[in-house]
């Protein structure tokens, strides 16, 4: 894993070192305890989240568009042995401007991206389409749903509910509208899903036919999409206008898979928020 900044949390540009680096890492950001208090002029960078009382600062409260958002890519994807990633490493990351997840992007296409993929594996990878499952026929028809939760930490400290409260709000509503067969992702650590393509979302959700996932705050919505898998978020998304929101679930609207053309025009924004991390360290 490579890892410029030493603890997860906020910094902001004190230099004009462009690398994303702190002192300790031979670069010129520093670390930033109250972003609120910035006014645009120097750059800030949230790299993950820092979980911590009196460290914790919601993205919301910072007073411009002046900060990118580093984290795990939200084309989960890359983070897969690949050919350009055999071991499955963490050297891609999502680079988002002035939010936590994407709903636009600043560098739309898939340009960037594929001339990386084409590189790092040697022209074994032409374009992204290259390491993502195919599409399935998921068409509602089972009454089946899959809910994929968050980190415990990801439900309390950004939606101040527990991911048990969360579930049992989810299932109450579902069971309001017929649906019975609910079940809940038993999301295996990193390593295993690295190493067993079978604990990876795609696979489970190519496998077993669900009508929709539900998901909150979660890199899953890219993963369910591609998959030809409806998708209903309660929270943050990365999904643009292909999922169907939580309010819009429960006024009666019936989740949709994503058409083929839209997908690939959404994709746009996801791939150009994403970054082979040597490209901003």
């Amino acid at each position: 894993m490579i890892k410029t900044l030493t603890d997860w949390g906020w910094y902001r540009q004190t230099g004009t070192d462009p690398r994303i680096r702190d002192r300790a890492h031979g670069g010129t950001y520093e670390w930033c305890a109250d972003p609120q208090l910035t006014d645009g002029t120097q750059h800030l960078v949230k790299f993950g989240n820092n979980f911590v009382p009196g460290g914790w600062r919601e993205p919301d409260i910072v007073p411009h568009r002046n900060w990118h958002h580093w984290d795990n890519p939200e084309f989960p994807h890359l983070l897969y042995p690949n050919p350009a990633n055999p071991a499955g490493a963490k050297t891609f990351c999502r680079w988002v401007k002035g939010e936590i997840m994407t709903t636009q992007s600043d560098t739309p296409g898939e340009e960037a991206i594929n001339s990386v993929l084409k590189d790092l594996s040697k022209g074994a990878l032409h374009t992204w389409r290259d390491i993502y499952a195919p599409c399935v026929d998921t068409r509602l028809k089972t009454k089946r749903v899959l809910l994929v939760t968050s980190t415990p930490n990801c439900h309390q400290w950004y939606y101040h509910e527990s991911k048990a409260d969360w579930i049992q709000r989810v299932t109450a509503e579902l069971h309001r509208q017929g649906y019975t067969d609910i079940h809940i992702r038993s999301k295996e650590g990193r390593k295993s899903r690295r190493e067993n393509e079978s604990h990876r979302l795609y696979h489970q959700l190519t496998h077993s036919r669900y009508d929709f996932i539900v998901n909150q705050h979660s890199a899953s919505t890219t993963e369910a999409l591609l998959t030809g898998c409806a998708v209903v978020s309660t929270g943050r998304h990365c999904g643009g206008d292909l999922i169907t929101t939580w309010h819009q679930f429960c006024e009666g609207k019936t989740p949709e898979a994503p058409h083929t053309a839209d997908l690939e025009s959404w994709m746009q924004h996801i791939l150009g928020n994403c970054r082979w991390k040597p490209q901003i360290t």
